[in-house]
């Protein structure tokens, strides 16, 4: 799942960046904030002494 929404970040962010008009940009940013955000809730962190927190 996070390598799904990593690559729909991307994108969204190369739309964002060819977009033909700001409502497009505004909503391909949003989108790419979005998926960030998830990725960023799904990845496991490491606690200071090694373990892996979910």
């Amino acid at each position: 799942m996070t390598s799904f929404l990593y690559r729909v970040a991307g994108d969204l962010g190369a739309a964002a960046i060819n977009a033909r008009s700001e409502a497009e940009a505004d909503h391909a940013s949003r989108g790419r904030e979005l998926c960030v955000e998830m990725f960023v809730r799904l990845t496991p962190t490491v606690a200071p002494d090694s373990r892996v927190v979910a």
